[in-house]
């Protein structure tokens, strides 16, 4: 590649990036970039690829490959004709920004192994252990997984599994959407222990049973699930239902979280904080509109189903 068509390719990373910046709410991992990543003006779209430390950069119709570090919150790149780009590199709730304003979206499922091998890890499939709530059971299905306590649907996310028994996740949907963490795995036949970081531990088996789906099961609200702000700007802002339970989050960044009933067209929120809030809803295939007044100045709020 020459060094023409590299500063072509640099100086379209500049078109693709977003109108406005974006905060990004918290580091990267190594890991939680392995795959493919894409951002898009809507002229011009841009697509990175890691695999492994070997990472591919294709702007438009041009493509170049090289060596990928993450050192920090820098992203260093070291192409195949000698030249080196960097960039400042966070996650955004699901997503991967770079230098505060080009924010991309993750192309199909990340990979399962260290190094992006792409094999298949050993916890395909559902186990069960219980806890003192109840009965827990964990999915993994892919690069993501899904968590069920009783059999409500109550956290999903992408994970990462390497061979010395490492998990790293990242949850996408749920009370605790938009963060991140690494348990340790210990696989004994058909069962696994998984610990945190404090030492503590639950035992899961397999199981041969039909596994529950990440869908809302019987008597899930017709809100469950993720919603987010319907017009684009510089602050994201939306809702997770799960079950009875709610969490409010701006910039992938959890604000409050509680309780919720539906009665008729009001949504009645109450918040861990003690806090208590009406407000009127419309829900119309995956649009969702809250009234937070009944004053016809004030606009209500749209969101749309992730």
């Amino acid at each position: 590649m020459t060094k023409q068509t590299l500063a072509c390719l640099l100086a379209f990373l500049v078109l693709c990036a977003m109108p406005h910046a974006v905060p990004a709410a918290s580091p990267a991992s190594p890991q939680a970039l392995q795959g493919t990543w894409v951002c898009s003006n809507g002229q011009h779209s841009m697509t990175f690829t890691f695999q492994g430390d070997s990472c591919t950069l294709r702007v438009d119709s041009m493509q170049m490959a090289g060596r990928w570090i993450l050192s920090g919150t820098q992203l260093r790149v070291q192409f195949q004709n000698g030249s080196t780009q960097s960039w400042h590199c966070a996650m955004d709730g699901a997503d991967l920004v770079l230098d505060g304003n080009m924010r991309f979206r993750r192309q199909g499922m990340p990979p399962l192994g260290p190094n992006g091998t792409g094999q298949q890890s050993p916890l395909e499939g559902a186990w069960t252990a219980q806890i003192p709530q109840g009965q827990m059971v964990f999915q993994f299905q892919g690069g993501r997984y899904a968590s069920f306590l009783n059999g409500q649907p109550i956290e999903e996310g992408t994970f990462a599994y390497f061979p010395d028994g490492r998990l790293q996740f990242q949850v996408t949907a749920g009370r605790n959407a938009g963060q991140r963490g690494e348990n340790r795995i210990v696989m004994q036949g058909q069962s696994f222990s998984m610990y945190g970081p404090n030492g503590a531990f639950f035992t899961f088996t397999r199981m041969t049973a039909p596994q529950p789906q990440v869908q809302p099961g019987p008597g899930a609200t017709p809100i469950e699930g993720r919603w987010i702000f319907a017009r684009s700007g510089p602050v994201s802002f939306g809702y997770v239902f799960s079950g009875s339970r709610f969490v409010y989050f701006i910039n992938g960044a959890q604000q409050s979280s509680g309780t919720f009933q539906l009665t008729g067209y009001q949504i009645t929120f109450r918040h861990d904080s003690g806090q208590t809030e009406n407000v009127g809803y419309q829900l119309k295939g995956n649009r969702l509109v809250i009234f937070t007044s009944e004053d016809p100045n004030i606009d209500p709020i749209p969101f749309v189903r992730q």
